[in-house]
């Protein structure tokens, strides 16, 4: 739906097994995920989509951004169809999310997970829990 390997895909929705579909969908195109609150003030919220440069917001209910394309996850669900993920090669160093902070200036900062930190907390817990 036009998001490209690399850009970041604001995810507008509670915990869900929607949220769930949404990060996977992000990982299959290989962009960052965004998770945005919706409870925040407007302000923050459209300070956070303009520093994402998004084609596209998704979320769990219908959301009115000005100048923001939303696609409902269950909407785009029902009309995507399904196929086989394609094999990623990540080298660690890709986004894998993007966290806004409010910063020492009060205005939201975006920083940046990479993939090996996942990597790293999956390797830990295999070695863990074995």
């Amino acid at each position: 739906r036009g998001v490209a390997r690399g850009e970041l895909l604001p995810l507008l929705a509670e915990r869900s097994a929607e949220l769930v579909i949404a990060i996977l969908a992000a990982a299959k195109c290989a962009a960052a995920y965004v998770p945005v609150d919706r409870r925040q003030p407007d302000r923050r919220k459209q300070e956070i989509l303009r520093q994402c440069q998004a084609p596209v917001v998704l979320a769990t209910q219908a959301e009115d951004l000005p100048g923001q394309p939303v696609e409902v996850i269950a909407q785009a669900l029902a009309t995507s169809a399904a196929g086989a993920a394609p094999r990623l090669a990540l080298d660690g160093s890709e986004a894998l999310y993007v966290i806004f902070t409010s910063g020492t200036t009060g205005e939201p900062k975006g920083v940046v997970i990479e993939s090996r930190s996942l990597s790293n907390l999956v390797d830990w817990h295999n070695r863990r829990f074995n």
